[in-house]
């Protein structure tokens, strides 16, 4: 019996053997039995004089760095897997970040700094670009280039250089200083909160797009999914109205938010410079319903600029007076659907829950007439007469006016010339 349980502990020992041979000669980390503190003891060590010639490492290791990194628990072994002896080789790869980090890291390589960074592009940002090389913190702790507070100013290392500005086509410092005004930069310069939009959250993380791409964040079709995350209240509004229903369909045209509120230069409602500011509104619509090649496209009304500016509103407007009526008091902001809708702040039905939010004696709004008052024969021909007969009748009187002038100064003339003789 003894001799029998010998054999199967010899058997048992052999085996063991064969399988700690195999994981030496063929596991993915053959170093792991190397103690960190071998790696350490070289990169750590500051040389100085004589011996910094002999320093043939890349950057000098602080070894407290480690131990605040979310890494602080791997080997070195398993990110410098072909530093395979003591010394190891010369020019060792560079750390492969996907070995662990493959969702992560195949969303970068299709992003424009990821294929930048594979043609060769020196300037293209790499993982230690953003992360950090040893000190790589959490994304949530305060102290991590990568943290919400702190992305414009990692963002801007490079889209402030003039350099790779020039080299690559990029938005010029202008971009990077009107978000530090707009709402969202100021919210954030000042701390006040964490959770205003900072440059991932509208360009993406890893997978950065141009914007011409259907996939990217800021293509015109995605923005106000990305706009909406945190604008709830305000995208579901915007998913019922016209706008947004013709850019679903493909209508390019069609305004989304940055449309109206700009980009990088978003500001509050209620400053002054602001797109989408009371006394500004009227323009910012007019970019669109009084441009002649829109109108013709998509069969707009045309003059609804012009025709509010000549209304009681719109010279109220005009003289200062922001609290009459402008495009959005009656067509609504985000919620705006054709008249011809049941559910329309203008359908006549609702017309006077509309105006009465103004004027509450108002009964019957339907029976005012037209609101964009155009003088053209198909929409008031009264108003075509009238502007038409003061247009001749001011022109022809302008006209005799100064061929009456230019008569007088010939009399004139011809009367000393006869004088003379």
């Amino acid at each position: 019996m003894m001799i029998e349980k010998i054999k199967i502990l010899n058997r048992m020992g052999f085996n063991f053997t064969i399988l700690i041979s195999f994981f030496i000669f063929f596991s993915p980390y053959p170093m792991l039995a190397v103690n960190d503190e071998v790696c350490i003891s070289c990169h750590e060590k500051r040389h100085t004089g004589e011996d910094k010639k002999e320093m043939r490492w890349g950057t000098e290791f602080i070894k407290r760095d480690l131990k605040g990194s979310v890494h602080r628990q791997l080997k070195c072994i398993q990110c410098h897997s072909d530093a395979t002896s003591i010394p190891h080789k010369r020019g060792l790869s560079k750390v492969d970040c996907t070995k662990c980090h493959m969702d992560t890291g195949r969303s970068f390589s299709e992003s424009v700094h990821g294929s930048s960074l594979s043609k060769g592009e020196r300037n293209a940002p790499s993982c230690v670009t953003c992360h950090g090389d040893h000190k790589i913190l959490k994304i949530t702790d305060p102290r991590a280039p990568v943290f919400r507070n702190n992305q414009l100013t990692l963002c801007s290392v490079c889209h402030t250089d003039k350099e790779i500005q020039k080299k690559y086509n990029l938005p010029g410092t202008k971009v990077i200083k009107a978000y530090e005004r707009s709402v969202h930069g100021r919210i954030i310069k000042e701390g006040k909160s964490i959770k205003a939009a900072v440059c991932t959250d509208c360009h993406g993380a890893h997978l950065i797009l141009k914007s011409n791409d259907t996939n990217s964040k800021t293509n015109k079709m995605n923005i106000p999914n990305v706009c909406g995350r945190c604008h709830v209240e305000i995208y579901n509004e915007y998913k019922l109205s016209i706008h947004s229903k013709a850019l679903k369909e493909g209508k390019l045209d069609s305004p989304s938010c940055t449309d109206c509120h700009g980009e990088h230069t978003l500001t509050l409602v209620r400053d002054p410079n602001a797109t989408v500011y009371l006394k500004n509104i009227p323009t910012t619509c007019a970019k669109c319903h009084e441009n002649q090649e829109l109108i013709k496209k998509y069969r707009l009304p045309s003059d609804r600029y012009s025709s509010y500016i000549g209304s009681f509103h719109g010279v109220a407007l005009k003289y200062g007076n922001v609290t009459t009526a402008n495009c959005t008091s009656c067509h609504e902001v985000h919620r705006i659907l054709p008249a011809s809708d049941p559910e329309s702040s203008i359908h006549p039905k609702n017309l006077s829950l509309t105006c009465g939010r103004c004027h509450p004696a108002m009964k019957n709004a339907a029976n005012i007439g037209k609101i964009h008052v155009e003088a053209k024969k198909e929409s008031s021909l009264g108003m075509y007469i009238v502007r038409n007969f003061y247009t001749w009748f001011i022109g022809i009187m302008m006209t005799l006016f100064v061929a009456y002038i230019i008569l007088d100064v010939y009399g004139i003339l011809r009367r000393r010339r006869n004088d003379k003789k």
